[in-house]
């Protein structure tokens, strides 16, 4: 793999990984936050719109305890008449457009003392107790005496706040009006005479009014509100089909979560799959307090997660856009930096290979190319000097080895010539030597003749001796040169 792959791939992948890391860690914890904010958010919205539905429920409730405070003070004064106490019930029901009914219901007696003259009368049943009930059909407004309230179940409308003492929220219950099935509550407050109680007054209310209020409720995009009975009645849903029916058909895990928590009077968020609109969503309940009842009702608020978290989406989008375009930046300008480092490099190898094929030779060309990796700044610039250096010294080694070369060729011939005048000398006296042993017997006759051999001998020997003393000088001049050839070939090793 080349230098330079291997740069951008030590320097790439790092940078990559790390921008990753980043991403993941800011998708991670923005995911996070937008969840939290939109819990916050949807735990403020339920809270509001549940003051909002106090409110109009608390209308009715009050409106009930002001007609119990009424008809018990009637009752404690002595001043009980059943045709005021109708026309009140009447006008009640006239100026609260958004009640259906009002009715008071006593026990026997307790109202006037006069059941037994109303009984069987118009507006009454066969006990003649005190048990109007007014209300709408349409644009106009009827009385018909209360009935049922004498029977557990359907008269808990009655027996309830007549048994506890306390006012009373009655659970979602249907009721047919003009052929139309309605969804209705009864919010009734007990009337109290020196602390006991004789009877109750009440307030009918359509639930479907609550669907009304809420059903343009939005948060986010899709985001919508629903209210839910003390004991998981739907009362108010985006999905008309659905009002009247158990909250556990819609949470079938979390419903009695939802239940219990309200009943504390806690608020209880969770993010879940919505079989009705089939995506995942985050949910919030919070409680609605309604008076002095004891039954807290619940609105809660459900945003599909993905409109939560879409502004959490686009930010990442363009946070990857934008670190794609850095990274393709980096890349860029890494392959500059590259290319500029390893231009360099690639000219000093160059010259490495040429070094080590004993190439020292240098033309304009050579001489350029290595003076433009002498210029870089830096270890690489130091590098080339060095190397320019190190081919330079070689040059002068080279030149040193030749000088002694040619001198040791000069030695030699040198040395050749002395050899061969000894040898030539040597062969002379042994032609000497063989003429005397050839004329020994003439010696007598020839004795001047040897007296002057014998000094030619003498002559001979003289001049042997001088080219001998030439040849071991030769010789030693000859080590000499051995040794410093032998300093120059160690100093190219160790330029090597």
């Amino acid at each position: 793999m080349s230098l330079k792959k291997r740069f951008a791939i030590f320097i790439l992948v790092p940078t990559i990984l790390i921008f990753t890391l980043i991403l993941s860690y800011s998708a991670y914890f923005s995911y996070q936050k937008a969840i939290g904010d939109a819990n916050s958010i949807m735990e403020a919205e339920a809270r509001e719109n549940s003051n909002y539905i106090k409110a109009v429920l608390e209308v009715a409730l009050d409106t009930a305890r002001t007609m119990a405070n009424m008809f018990g003070g009637m009752v404690v004064s002595k001043k009980s008449d059943r045709i005021i106490a109708d026309m009140m019930l009447k006008k009640v029901l006239e100026e609260n457009k958004e009640f259906f009914g009002v009715w008071v219901c006593f026990e026997p007696n307790a109202f006037d003392g006069k059941d037994l003259r109303y009984a069987g009368k118009e507006g009454h049943d066969a006990t003649g107790r005190f048990i109007p009930y007014w209300y709408r059909d349409e644009d106009r407004i009827h009385r018909v005496p209360l009935e049922n309230y004498d029977k557990e179940g359907l008269g808990d409308y009655y027996l309830l706040p007549l048994k506890t003492g306390k006012e009373t929220i009655l659970e979602p219950y249907e009721y047919t009006v003009s052929g139309k099935n309605l969804l209705f509550t009864s919010l009734a407050v007990p009337i109290k005479a020196d602390s006991k109680v004789i009877g109750v007054a009440g307030v009918d209310f359509v639930l479907n009014q609550l669907a009304d209020m809420i059903k343009d409720f939005r948060l986010y995009k899709t985001g919508f509100g629903i209210i839910i009975s003390n004991k998981g009645t739907i009362v108010a849903h985006k999905n008309r089909d659905l009002l009247g029916r158990k909250i556990e058909e819609l949470e079938k895990e979390k419903s009695q979560e939802i239940l219990n928590s309200a009943r504390v009077g806690k608020t209880f968020s969770f993010r879940a799959y919505s079989t009705d609109t089939r995506v995942r969503v985050l949910k919030s309940f919070v409680p609605i307090n309604i008076g002095n009842t004891e039954t807290r009702w619940i609105f809660g608020v459900e945003v599909p997660e993905g409109e939560v978290i879409e502004d959490v989406k686009n930010r990442l989008f363009r946070t990857i856009s934008i670190s794609i375009l850095g990274i393709g930046i980096i890349a860029v300008i890494l392959i500059f930096l590259l290319n500029k480092l390893i231009s360099p490099i690639k000219l000093i190898m160059r010259e490495v290979e040429l070094l080590g094929k004993l190439d020292l030779r240098f033309g304009n060309e050579r001489d350029l190319t290595l003076k433009r990796a002498i210029e870089e700044k830096g270890e690489i610039g130091d590098l080339a000097k060095n190397l320019r250096f190190m081919i330079d010294n070689f040059r002068v080694l080279i030149v040193k080895v030749k000088e002694t070369c040619n001198r040791t060729s000069v030695t030699g011939n040198q040395i050749s010539d002395a050899v061969n005048q000894t040898t030539m000398a040597v062969q002379q006296v042994a032609t000497t030597v063989q003429e005397l042993a050839n004329g020994s017997q003439e010696t007598a006759k020839n004795v001047q003749e040897v007296s002057s051999a014998v000094d030619n001998i003498g002559n001979m020997i003289e001049a042997l001796a001088q080219n001998a003393s030439a040849v071991e000088k030769i010789n030693q001049e000859t080590a000499k040169m051995t040794k410093e050839g032998q300093v120059v070939v160690d100093e190219l090793n160790k330029g090597f």
